[in-house]
């Protein structure tokens, strides 16, 4: 996450060399924390201070709190 989006990346070896590409793009941003990541699925602490839930295939937001959690200082 960074620039206020998120971003999953397909990354392969062709041979000896790495390919990497981009997979998908969200408009969504972590902030101040590591996301969790469990299966196909990421959990983030986002910069308006909810708790969401990306597919880590599609780049789908599948849910975000209605809640905030967690304040900056």
């Amino acid at each position: 996450s960074y620039g206020g989006q998120t971003q999953g990346w397909n990354v392969a070896v062709d041979g000896n060399a790495w390919k990497i590409e981009p997979a998908w793009s969200l408009k969504l941003e972590a902030y101040m924390s590591t996301p969790v990541v469990h299966r196909v699925h990421a959990f983030l602490h986002t910069r308006s201070q909810h708790l969401a839930c990306v597919d880590l295939d599609t780049g789908t937001k599948r849910w975000q709190s209605e809640s905030k959690f967690g304040k900056y200082m």
